[in-house]
């Protein structure tokens, strides 16, 4: 487990022995949410076990996933823990997905807030950061690929904006949870014909997909572009 331990009175029934920070603004991670993960190994009828946590930089709403193995004893143990610690746990903000809006009291019992280290923009990047979105992998300039605007049409105050970068030059792809007003993503919506998933108009991704297509083509794919 390396730097991993179990810690019966952890959250999430582990401790890491350093406190992870931030890659691109250096602040402490916040616990985002935990999962349990059961899969079957190459060896036989043999199956694995881990949990994925995944920490959120608080300021600047990046998110990094860390995938911890335990053993089969820790993980039937911890399975129900884990599972009502997931619904109930005062600091979790639950994963923004594609289903964000069908949930039910989703933001019941959470203190949310704006996202610190982002200013609003108006169009479809709906938030700019106010720091230096950098590859760690390659050192090139990561840049807006997509976002996706999710929040409950009645009775939620916070929304999310999933703000997904992509490093032109390795590829790398992450994603930021921005944090702010339903008021403020719906008029970003309204505004962007009331689309989910909005996609900056950026050259370089015209570009690439261009070249993409071109690549497609020349290997006998029809359509490539």
């Amino acid at each position: 487990m390396g730097l991993w331990e179990y810690d019966p009175i952890a959250k999430m029934g582990l401790r890491c022995k350093i406190h992870p920070k931030c890659f691109f603004c250096g602040s402490k991670f916040d616990l985002f949410s935990t999962k349990l993960i059961d899969f079957p190994l190459n060896s036989g009828s043999s199956r694995g076990h881990a949990i994925d946590v995944v920490f959120m930089c608080p300021q600047c709403g990046y998110l990094d996933v860390f995938g911890v193995a335990i053993d089969k004893g820790h993980f039937d143990e911890k399975q129900s823990m884990i599972h009502g610690m997931l619904e109930n746990m005062e600091a979790v903000y639950k994963d923004y997905d594609r289903n964000f809006a069908k949930e039910k009291n989703v933001t019941e019992g959470v203190n949310f807030s704006r996202t610190p280290l982002w200013d609003r923009v108006d169009g479809a990047e709906a938030h700019e950061p106010k720091f230096r979105v950098g590859c760690f992998h390659c050192g090139d300039e990561l840049t807006l690929r997509h976002s996706t605007l999710a929040y409950k049409d009645e009775g939620s105050e916070f929304g999310v904006n999933q703000a997904c970068y992509k490093c032109s030059g390795c590829g790398w792809f992450i994603r930021f949870n921005v944090v702010d007003e339903t008021e403020y993503l719906k008029e970003i919506r309204e505004k962007c014909r009331e689309k989910k998933s909005l996609v900056p108009d950026n050259k370089k991704w015209s570009d690439e997909d261009e070249e993409i297509g071109r690549q497609l083509e020349a290997l006998g794919y029809w359509g490539g572009r």
